[in-house]
């Protein structure tokens, strides 16, 4: 009797077990479409697009997400990524592109939020400034770094060094050969006050100019360079 209602329940399943592997063969069909978001300065895009297709060799279900993701997370510029299925065969990739702010010394390079980014061609960051500092960690010194270029920029002070030294005294370097000696506090009134002097009567001068002392109470030095003040 046993046996009998085994062979019952085993015949009643077989067409559904058939239907559903039918069914699974027709849904795990070959990826046919691959749409990459993001924003792209550094990345190539390409090489996302052929690593993509290396790795999408299996079905549309089967594919390995996680490990796929991480592959691509692998790669030079790649912040962050996320993938997801798209009926019927599509999948939809978004990927966050690493945003370089600053090299730091020679041999680094700083994020955004001061995160080092690990990449093997620097060749494309040449003309971001350069960080020397030797106290503090990145995250606070890209904070500073990020306010005091934030105050020079709207007067056209393009900073191509920025150092720091074990007292905390700040020296930028701006328009290749100007030294801007900030010192250690009150570093937004030193700019705010540079600002103004400048705009009302430096940028006129800026070939002439050696360095702007602002570790002064409510002034600042200039010294210039040598025979060519007009």
């Amino acid at each position: 009797m046993k046996i009998k209602q085994t062979i019952i329940i085993f015949v009643f399943l077989l067409p559904l077990m058939l239907i559903s592997l039918v069914t699974f063969d027709n849904f795990n069909q070959s990826i046919d479409r691959v749409i990459i978001n993001g924003q792209f300065n550094y990345l190539s895009e390409r090489d996302v697009i052929d690593l993509i297709d290396e790795n999408v060799q299996t079905g549309f279900l089967t594919l390995d997400l996680p490990e796929l993701n991480r592959k691509i997370v692998e790669q030079d510029w790649i912040r962050s990524s996320s993938i997801r299925r798209s009926w019927p065969a599509t999948l939809i990739v978004n990927i966050e592109e690493e945003i370089p702010v600053a090299r730091w010394g020679e041999q680094q390079l700083l994020n955004n939020v001061g995160d080092y980014i690990d990449v093997i061609n620097r060749n494309s960051v040449s003309h971001l400034p350069v960080i020397f500092s030797q106290v503090g960690n990145t995250k606070e010194i890209i904070k500073i770094y990020q306010l005091i270029s934030e105050l020079l920029r709207p007067v056209g002070l393009r900073i191509d060094k920025v150092e720091s030294d074990t007292a905390g005294s700040w020296t930028l370097t701006v328009l290749s050969d100007i030294k801007i000696i900030l010192g250690r506090d009150q570093l937004v009134e030193k700019l705010q006050r540079l600002q103004s002097v400048w705009m009302a009567e430096l940028s006129s001068q800026e070939k002439n100019i050696n360095a702007i002392d602002l570790r002064y109470p409510n002034g600042l030095a200039v010294k210039w360079k040598k025979n060519t003040r007009s």
